[in-house]
């Protein structure tokens, strides 16, 4: 699953690939790739909380990227506003 989510991610499938990326899920649930991926799937459907939760898990797991502190901080104040 979790590569047929990153083919569909790469085709820009959001809906596909998240299927394939939730199936496989708790497989890779400390895999901070597979959750930034599933996380962007969640934004480009536009369901921000979603993908707001799943950034905050990759952050989670690499808190010193800088690139997710900054993706987190941005669906921050998109769920605020």
């Amino acid at each position: 699953y979790r590569w047929v989510g990153f083919a569909n991610h790469s085709q820009g499938k959001w809906g596909e690939a998240l299927k394939a990326y939730e199936a496989c899920h708790d497989a890779f649930a400390t895999d901070a790739i597979i959750c930034t991926e599933m996380a962007e799937c969640y934004e480009n459907l536009k369901d921000y909380s979603k993908s707001f939760k799943v950034y905050k898990m990759a952050l989670e797991l690499q808190a010193n990227d800088e690139n997710l502190q900054a993706k987190v901080k941005e669906l921050e104040a998109l769920i605020v506003e």
